[in-house]
Formats: C-alpha cells, sequence, structure tokens
C-alpha cells in the first residue's frame, strides 16, 4: 500500500522513538501518510512544533484506556478529511529502572500491556483496523521454537532488563502476548511485533539488520531510533513481516 494512502495511529507518539518516527514522516511532506498522534494532554507539548499546519497529522488526546478517544482516533473524521485508519503503530516504551522493582522482583503491575488487552486491540477489532505493529523485546517475547533452542549467549543478553527492569520486561512481554493472542482469534488481525535491543538516537552508521529468529539473527545489541523509524514506514509499504516477531538491530562497526 502506498504510504500517501495510509492513516496510521501511533501510540506513544511523544516517546523518543515517537518523535523519531514523526520527523521521518514530515520528510515524506505530502507524499506521508494521514497520521494521529495519540498522546496524554500532560505530553502534548513535547511534541515537535513543526506538525501545526500540517493537514495529514493531527493530535487526539487519550489515555491509553479510554475508548472513547481511542475511537475518535481510529474513526474516521470528515471534518478534518481524516478516513478510518488503517494501521496503529505502538512505541510505547517500558518503564525505567525503578528501585522498588529492582529490590522487590515485581513483575507488576502491567498498565500499557493491560491497556493492550483491554482497550486498543478492542476498538481496533470495533472499527475495523487490522494492521499493528508493535514494539517488544526478544527478553519479552520468545517463539516456542526459539525457548528450545535458546543458547547460553542469547540467555545471558536476555537477563539483564530481567534483572534491572522485571515490570519494564514484563511489559514488553505482555504487549507481545496481547497483540499475538488477539491474532490468534482473530485472522482478520495483521500483526507484527517488532523486537529491539538498546535503543539511542545516533544516526545510524551501519545498515539494519532484521532477523525472523535470534539464530538467523546477525545485527548488534545497538539500534538507532531514526532506523526504527524508516523500518516502520518500509514495512507499512512492503508488509514483509505480517503476523511474524522480527528481531531490529544495526549491524555491528
Amino acid at each position: 500500500m502506498v504510504l500517501a494512502k495510509e492513516h496510521v495511529v501511533v501510540l506513544g507518539a511523544t516517546g523518543m522513538s515517537g518523535i523519531q518516527l514523526i520527523k521521518e514522516v514530515l520528510k515524506l511532506g505530502s507524499n506521508g501518510p494521514h497520521v494521529t498522534l495519540y498522546t496524554r494532554s500532560s505530553a502534548r507539548s513535547k511534541l515537535p512544533a513543526e506538525i501545526s499546519g500540517r493537514s495529514n497529522i493531527r493530535v487526539v488526546e487519550g489515555a491509553l484506556d479510554d475508548r472513547n478517544a481511542l475511537l475518535n482516533a481510529m474513526s474516521a473524521d470528515t471534518k478534518s478529511g481524516f478516513p478510518k485508519a488503517t494501521s496503529v503503530i505502538g512505541l510505547l516504551g517500558a518503564p525505567g529502572l525503578s528501585f522498588y522493582h529492582l529490590i522487590t522482583r515485581r513483575r507488576g503491575p502491567t498498565p500499557i500491556a493491560d491497556a493492550f488487552s483491554s482497550s486498543i486491540l478492542p476498538v481496533m477489532r470495533e472499527v475495523g483496523v487490522h494492521r499493528i505493529l508493535a514494539l517488544s523485546t526478544l527478553s519479552g517475547f520468545q517463539y516456542p521454537e526459539e525457548k528450545r533452542k535458546m543458547d547460553w549467549s542469547t540467555w545471558l543478553k536476555m537477563l539483564p532488563p530481567k534483572i534491572m527492569v522485571p515490570q519494564g520486561d514484563a511489559e514488553m512481554g505482555g504487549i507481545a502476548n496481547a497483540v499475538v493472542v488477539e491474532g490468534a482469534s482473530n485472522p482478520a488481525l495483521e500483526w507484527t511485533v517488532f523486537r529491539v535491543p538498546f535503543l539511542h538516537d545516533k544516526e545510524p552508521k551501519t545498515p539494519l539488520s532484521v532477523g525472523e529468529h535470534f539464530m538467523d539473527f546477525r545485527g548488534s545489541q545497538q539500534l538507532s531510533r531514526i532506523s526504527i523509524a524508516r523500518w516502520l514506514l518500509s514495512e507499512l509499504e512492503e508488509r514483509k513481516h505480517i503476523r511474524k516477531a522480527p528481531l531490529l538491530g544495526n549491524m555491528a562497526a
């Protein structure tokens, strides 16, 4: 599908990955998709000033569990000229380091993952939005085949988030699980769970590597948010990873 025909709802638009995606969309000008930036009112000020006056970009305020606001974001709006949403991109990051969770080892609560199950995915089904790309991690989600073939080096790579940010790790796993479970019960849902390593904001110095499983993944444990944004836009067009959970990472220098 040509990007200009897309209407993408971005969850996590005010996070660092969301901001980078907005910048890449702005570069496309009139060839870019319609984009609805879904954000809390308290975070709206983080959005780039350049979106002002762009006819293909709008902002809808609401919480992740606000079904009415989500309905507004995904539904067609004749007043603004926005069609019904065709895709949802979830760039909702996990909470950062919490000493409470670090000490207690508690993996909950998981409000973001819960919102996917209770609000986001049900509203998508109600409106008829059939494409979602959701961020997760290798430590949060593994295919059964990956679990069977897990080696020590891969297990050690997954260990730091489980130790340092157990709640965040649980969120990443919960998001992926919610999407995959919904896909199992909804054949129309074309889902992609993209799994990322450590993220940074620098310009990528090496190409992006994409692997279907950790067994064939050749990327490093570093990934530029610029690479994520560019890959997301290309995946919307190319649709190479429907009902898959690819791993992303820039090649080692």
